[in-house]
């Protein structure tokens, strides 16, 4: 009774004052108004890779925000439009999910790809156009074309 009445006081099984302060500076949150989290992040961005890189290049005269605000943009675009694309060639075929990989399909595959397919004939309604397909891919795959 008294641990969970401690428990209760100090806010769950544990909680940031019980730690004591050495630990508790491990799960300080960066976004939290407490002192000296502003010069503990300008030390480790001041020697993190990346950061340093893009300055030795901008103080080479190499690159500059603008550039680094049109990549992004362009970026942006290319992921968007990479992503609408694969959203139009659909999902792959369940007889690909399990053959990609090995030339010999291991028992804990096949295990799992007969549980897929029961699943899928037990409910055919969600994966009618999916069952379509793959009956369609399975002739074409059979027939060698």
């Amino acid at each position: 009774m008294a641990a969970a009445v401690h428990t209760r006081r100090i806010g769950g099984p544990w909680s940031e004052p019980s730690l004591p302060p050495r630990a508790r500076r491990r799960y300080r949150n960066p976004d939290s108004p407490e002192p000296g989290w502003d010069s503990e992040r300008a030390y480790w961005e001041s020697r993190s890779p990346i950061i340093r890189f893009g300055r030795y290049l901008q103080a080479q005269g190499w690159y500059d925000g603008q550039q680094e605000e049109e990549l992004r943009k362009q970026a942006r675009k290319d992921a968007i439009r990479s992503l609408n694309v694969a959203q139009k060639v659909g999902r792959p075929h369940t007889m690909h999910l399990f053959s990609d990989v090995y030339d010999e399909v291991p028992w804990n595959l096949e295990e799992q790809e007969q549980a897929l397919l029961e699943h899928m004939q037990k409910y055919p309604s969600s994966y009618t156009e999916h069952i379509e397909s793959n009956a369609k891919e399975l002739e074409r795959w059979s027939s060698g074309v």
